[in-house]
């Protein structure tokens, strides 16, 4: 990140900003996994967000600027005036719209065709589109493990599609501090799996008191027949 000390503008590159809302976002989320506390899972959704939007829009400038611009007409005018002023075009009062997230994910897509931004990657990025929108315009009600998931299921293919794509900066050390987050909780539920499918198997039409269940006098306990493992992510 370049902050220039002998202006009074501050500067800061496109990928350094979208590089810098990923970190804040692995560090929410390393810090909900240890907190639980939801905030910080609010956050973590809301920078990585902004961090995608940013550097897709990287990607695209790296191919042509002017597939960042949302109308390319309005983009043009504004262009011209901003070089009568002798000012870059986004120090305008109103400067050009650039295009939306999921206008950037479809444009990188369309015109460029990455080979690591899959048909499921695609997919996959319209879901933290969705929560955030929930999370910053409406009342936050959201499944906190499928927000888990999905950090789980994005990491690697983001990551390595975002280091392919933009070749200065590289990916793997947030890559193993998200793996280490999306873990802890897995290795949780896991553990409480076979917990709970171990204690399940030694169920043998017993009787035990009725107090363990919160229930009086004594109860019986059922045999199963069948006992499976369903791991969580």
């Amino acid at each position: 990140m370049n902050h220039n000390q002998n202006t009074d503008r501050i500067q800061i590159s496109l990928y350094a900003n979208g590089l810098h809302s990923l970190d804040r976002a692995t560090d929410s989320f390393e810090k909900y996994i240890s907190l639980q506390d939801d905030i910080l899972l609010r956050d973590a959704v809301i920078f990585l967000h902004h961090a995608v939007e940013l550097l897709l829009k990287q990607v695209l400038v790296n191919h042509s600027e002017y597939l960042i611009f949302e109308d390319l007409r309005d983009a043009t005018k504004k262009q011209r005036k901003a070089e009568e002023l002798g000012i870059a075009v986004f120090f305008l009062e109103r400067s050009p719209r650039t295009v939306s997230f999921l206008e950037a994910v479809n444009r990188v897509q369309a015109f460029i065709k990455p080979q690591g931004l899959s048909n499921r990657l695609v997919g996959d990025l319209e879901k933290p589109n969705l929560v955030r929108n929930q999370l910053e315009h409406y009342a936050i009600d959201a499944d906190r493990e499928e927000i888990i998931q999905l950090f789980s299921s994005i990491r690697k293919p983001l990551l390595d599609f975002f280091e392919e794509s933009i070749p200065e900066v590289k990916f793997q050390a947030t890559s193993e501090r998200l793996r280490k987050a999306v873990n802890t909780p897995a290795k949780a539920h896991n553990k409480l799996e076979w917990e709970v499918y171990n204690t399940l198997l030694t169920f043998n039409n017993q009787e035990i008191p009725g107090g363990l269940f919160n229930r009086e006098g004594s109860i019986i306990l059922p045999k199963f027949a069948n006992v499976q493992l369903q791991p969580r992510i």
